[in-house]
This record gives C-alpha cells, structure tokens and sequence, in this order.
C-alpha cells in the first residue's frame, strides 16, 4: 500500500490537532515534517518503530510509550534536536514514524497511513505456547505424510512385485506405527505422572 504525501501531511495534522505531544519539541519537528514534502515521501508510519534502521516515536499525553525516542543503527536518544539534524542532513533515507497515543489501535485516521514494518522479526508476534503449537502441527503433518508415503511405496512395491522392498518399508510402517503408538500413550493425560 502506498500512502500519498496528502495522506501523511493530513494525518499529521490531524494527530497535532486531537492530541497533545509530551514533549513539546515535537510539534516543531511535526511541523518541519509537514513543510519537506521531499522528506515526507521518504516517511513511514508503522508500529514498532524501534526495529527500523531509522526511526522517531512521538507520544501523547495518555499514552504508555516515552514521550520521544530517535533510532539510527541500533543508538536510541531522547533528544528531538538530534532526530531533527538527521532529517535535515539525509532527507533522502527512508524515515520510520510510530505515533503513540490513547486508543492508537483503534484509529481509523492514524491507520490510514500506517504501512507494514518490514524490519519487524519474523516471530515477533508469537509467544512460547504458539511456537510450541506450531511445532507440534509441523511434526504431526511430517508424520502423517510419511505414513501416507509409506503406505504409498508398498502398494507399489506390491503392484510391481518387487517383495523385497515391499518387506523393508512393512518393516519401516511397522516399527513407526509402533513407535506412534508409544508416543499416543505417553501423551495421554493419564499416563503422565
């Protein structure tokens, strides 16, 4: 999705008009913004502005976030003047915006504008539990494959009359259906101690 100048320039107007910044330095780096249409083209808004190589967060009142922080390669600082001279000396350079604010999630305004976060890890959103579940699927989706597999070669094996093979892979189903059922049991919620 591309969000045209227009859009950002209104939302930036928008977000200074319905809510009050906590830091006030803001405005004027807000301001500035609004006026460099060249460096507003290069703007993105996205969540989790700490993950971008280049990046500004910019609170409101109400909003848990820190009022300001400028992020460039991995340094982070509080002082809006230092963001501020890095705008005017790479105005070409892709610049990454998180606005903080109450009920952020639910703006249709701010959403208008925000862009996906490419710099944002792959797993950022999964916890322990859904990591867990998805190893869980994969590993149960190998075994059936392989078993779907198996049982595939065999007819095959059978059709060919290649009995050799076919008693090798009945070895192989054999000794995983054996193996499956081992671990069925050791799963179930009464087996375990």
């Amino acid at each position: 999705m591309t969000v045209s100048m227009q859009e950002k320039k209104a939302c930036l107007h928008w977000f200074l008009n319905r809510h009050q910044v906590k830091q006030r330095d803001c405005i004027y780096l807000l301001h500035y913004l609004m006026r460099e249409e060249h460096l507003l083209n290069h703007v993105h808004f996205v969540y989790d502005v700490q993950y971008a190589p280049r990046g500004i967060l910019i609170s409101a009142e109400g909003a848990k976030k820190p009022a300001f922080k400028f992020y460039k390669n991995h340094l982070v600082t509080t002082e809006v003047d230092k963001a501020f001279h890095d705008m005017r000396l790479n105005k070409d350079e892709p610049l990454y915006i998180e606005l903080s604010f109450l009920g952020v999630k639910r703006s249709l305004d701010y959403h208008r504008v925000l862009e996906e976060n490419p710099y944002i890890p792959d797993d950022y959103y999964l916890n322990e539990s859904d990591k867990q579940t998805i190893d869980a699927l994969l590993n149960q989706t190998l075994s059936v494959g392989y078993e779907v597999w198996l049982r595939k070669e065999i007819d095959r094996c059978l059709d060919e009359g290649d009995l050799e093979q076919f008693h090798v892979l009945s070895e192989q189903l054999t000794h995983y259906l054996t193996e499956e059922q081992h671990t069925l049991m050791d799963s179930h919620p009464l087996n375990k101690k």
